[in-house]
């Protein structure tokens, strides 16, 4: 998550584009975070992403870094709660825009979970609107792909980051190789986040220790760190809930 920040920012220029391949566990959330927070008042900044409660999650974590708490409110208050210049949006959403749509002048956009653009629903269009809202808006845009699976959509990020449209160059049309490719496009940088799972502490808890679970939880909440729980029955999940200080969402 300390991958990407001020300094990465100030060195994407107006225009141009970077790439963040991921993997599970390396801290993708927090980098949106750090991005989001890096950027000028002055600048907007829209977070897409395919999943509507994922982003839901992401807008939530967002506003407690910014010192508001939405423990107590449901999900369509937290979507709708308005974030100035961060605008958290589904793809699908943006698509309802039409190919057309214009986002405002130097913004950045975050596209996470890019590989969306491979849905090959027959019923869905939106990933072809998609590129072409992004080809739109390339020239006074800044943007950042994001994928756990970027080696599948990499032709698709390279085929709307071209410098060059429908190229007739013979060379360019027989050379396959990634490098130079992407030396052809607007993607001035690329990054690659491991998974580091030595963090990770995995506990077993029977139901008669659920004060004992709830206390452990508080305390890592308050040292600033998450904590992902199966129970298998809901109402005792709902129980458990009811004892943490402050829990963000429960399934």
């Amino acid at each position: 998550s300390d991958l990407f920040g001020q300094a990465e920012l100030n060195h994407l220029k107006l225009g141009h584009s970077a790439i963040i391949s991921t993997e599970v566990g390396t801290g993708k959330s927090t980098a949106i975070l750090k991005i989001a927070a890096a950027m000028p008042d002055h600048e907007n900044i829209y977070i897409l992403s395919n999943r509507k409660y994922c982003l839901i999650q992401l807008k939530r974590e967002y506003l407690k870094m910014i010192g508001i708490s939405t423990s107590n409110w449901n999900d369509d208050a937290v979507l709708g709660y308005d974030t100035e210049n961060v605008t958290f949006m589904t793809y699908q959403k943006l698509a309802r825009k039409g190919p057309c749509y214009k986002f405002p002048s130097e913004s950045m956009i975050v596209l996470d979970e890019i590989h969306y653009l491979l849905n090959d629903a027959v019923f869905s269009s939106d990933p072809m609107i998609i590129q072409k809202i992004l080809h739109w808006n390339k020239a006074s845009t800044k943007r950042i792909y994001i994928s756990a699976t970027m080696d599948e959509v990499l032709d698709e990020i390279i085929q709307i980051e071209s410098k060059y449209e429908d190229s007739t160059n013979i060379h360019d049309i027989f050379r396959n190789n990634e490098i130079y490719k992407i030396n052809k496009t607007l993607i001035d940088q690329i990054y690659l986040m491991e998974s580091n799972w030595e963090h990770l502490c995995l506990k077993f808890y029977h139901y008669s220790d659920i004060d004992e679970l709830a206390t452990y939880l508080n305390k890592n909440r308050t040292a600033g760190k998450k904590s992902l729980i199966f129970i298998r029955n809901k109402n005792r999940g709902e129980k458990l809930k009811e004892k943490l200080d402050d829990c963000e969402m429960v399934f």
